[in-house]
């Protein structure tokens, strides 16, 4: 049994990235490299890449970019076993209030059409739908949903 009170959030380093690529390709169809995670980790001064993780185990990530007043979400992952659990809320709220400290006013993000239950959880946050990208994502193709939230 999952004990979400013992997940930890901090800042992903490089010794995290092992299991990241684990979850990131059980999660997406176009998974992004190892070469794409070390340049945010290591050469992006606007990255903030953080990680939920219980002692040893990362149960998930998040990338994002914080750009002026805007922290961009743009890469969210929760591996299978620890879905729907709470995890990826609590890296959301997490980073947004990382926001606020850092003096971001608003964040941003794209989700697939199809994923309703990310929508959903980015909805409870407060998060509202305010345009469509087409044909955004690849491997499948499909459109995305630009979200708001003001922080």
């Amino acid at each position: 049994m999952i004990q979400i009170q013992d997940v930890v959030i901090g800042l992903m380093t490089p010794l995290h990235l092992p299991q990241v690529l684990e979850i990131e390709r059980a999660s997406y169809p176009d998974p992004w490299t190892q070469a794409t995670f070390m340049r945010e980790l290591n050469a992006s001064k606007i990255a903030v890449t953080i990680v939920a993780h219980q002692d040893d185990t990362v149960c998930g990530y998040i990338i994002s970019w914080m750009i002026l007043e805007e922290v961009h979400i743009g890469n969210v992952a929760v591996a299978s076993e620890y879905r729907r659990h709470g995890i990826g809320r609590m890296m959301m709220e997490w980073l947004l209030e990382e926001g606020i400290q850092r003096g971001c006013t608003f964040s941003t993000l794209e989700v697939r059409r199809s994923n309703q239950a990310a929508q959903l959880m980015y909805q409870n946050l407060g998060f509202r739908a305010v345009g469509c990208r087409k044909t955004y994502y690849s491997e499948p193709v499909e459109d995305a949903i630009v979200m708001l939230k003001s922080l």
